[in-house]
């Protein structure tokens, strides 16, 4: 299946872990996604145990998302990244896609948060998507830019959408995002100024994300 797996590690849920997929083109990193689940759960019956994607499994323990991240290239390069001086180390292409999906964002949820047990996982201080924002060192904004290693500390190579998860269609899921950032570009939209810390988000005045 050739599927990379970059990263697996413990988190902070009982019994929970983070499975870190490689990246590749749209349709490539979806049929990832599905094997990889499908094996996920073939080896934990065979143990005797059975694995969950749900987002919220236990009321008293933290939930599970499927966080996806995005960029954009031409002939092989990177156009979500500034190329030269930039206001948020992206370039104004990447500013524009971002900015759509942002401001598509509660009508996306629609699709990527499909299940009443998605809005248990949305909510407030737990790390999650709960308010209508972006940021760069913010976990609890749905929308967040990432350096990598080996990229820049002034620039961005892509972004994390958070509001998604594993109840969720992924192909109709990725559509809607895909369609609202192309929005973004048709418009030329520009983001917001971001909300850099977690603690900056009980001063702003920011509006919730849809609670169903």
């Amino acid at each position: 299946m050739n599927i990379t797996v970059e990263q697996v590690h413990a988190e902070t849920g009982k019994g929970q872990f983070e499975v870190v997929l490689g990246y590749a083109e749209a349709s490539t990193a979806i049929a990832s996604l599905i094997y990889a689940r499908e094996v996920i759960k073939s080896v934990a019956r065979q143990h005797g145990q059975m694995a969950t994607f749900v987002p919220k499994y236990a009321e008293d323990e933290d939930g599970s998302g499927s966080h996806v991240h995005i960029s954009l290239s031409r002939d092989g390069e990177n156009i979500f990244m500034a190329s030269g001086d930039s206001k948020y180390g992206m370039s104004k292409i990447g500013e524009s896609f971002m900015a759509g999906v942002l401001n598509h964002l509660p009508a996306i949820l629609a699709f990527t948060a499909t299940h009443p047990l998605s809005y248990e996982h949305l909510v407030p201080k737990t790390r999650n998507a709960a308010y209508l924002c972006w940021g760069k060192e913010n976990t609890e904004a749905p929308l967040r830019t990432a350096s990598p290693p080996g990229i820049a500390d002034d620039l961005v190579s892509h972004f994390e959408i958070k509001a998604f998860d594993a109840c969720t269609n992924p192909y109709i899921g990725l559509a809607s995002i895909i369609i609202s950032g192309v929005d973004g570009l048709r418009k030329d939209l520009n983001l917001p100024k971001p909300v850099e810390g977690d603690s900056d988000v009980s001063r702003e005045n920011l509006r919730s994300v849809p609670d169903s």
